[in-house]
């Protein structure tokens, strides 16, 4: 157990330049185009603004025709929790998307 609990120099080097990637790429997009937030489909992006430590929330908007749901994420800066909250609410008060699956669509299964 001690074993796994200890980080090598190397790793962690190559942890925080990964860290540091994210969040480069992340202020970038933001600052290139001047953006409140970004906003992806599903979880498409969420591994990087996760990795940059980026608050993100996912809205879902609907299901397909196959029954997949989705949703909208919405990341914003480092500390801007609070930014992506409103945004996030305010779209799903305007836009009601969001898909109440009824008891009658769920598929039943008997578990022995």
């Amino acid at each position: 157990m001690k074993e796994a609990s200890e980080v090598d120099k190397r790793d962690s080097k190559k942890i925080e330049d990964t860290i540091m990637m994210a969040k480069n790429r992340c202020d970038e997009a933001i600052e290139k185009d001047k953006l409140d937030c970004i906003v992806f489909l599903d979880n498409s992006s969420a591994v990087l603004t996760a990795v940059a430590g980026y608050p993100e929330i996912t809205v879902p908007i609907g299901i397909d025709k196959d029954g997949t749901p989705h949703g909208l994420t919405f990341t914003a800066g480092l500390n801007e929790d609070k930014k992506i909250l409103e945004y996030a609410y305010s779209f799903e008060q305007n836009t009601n998307l969001r898909y109440v699956i009824k008891e009658k669509d769920l598929i039943k299964k008997t578990i022995y």
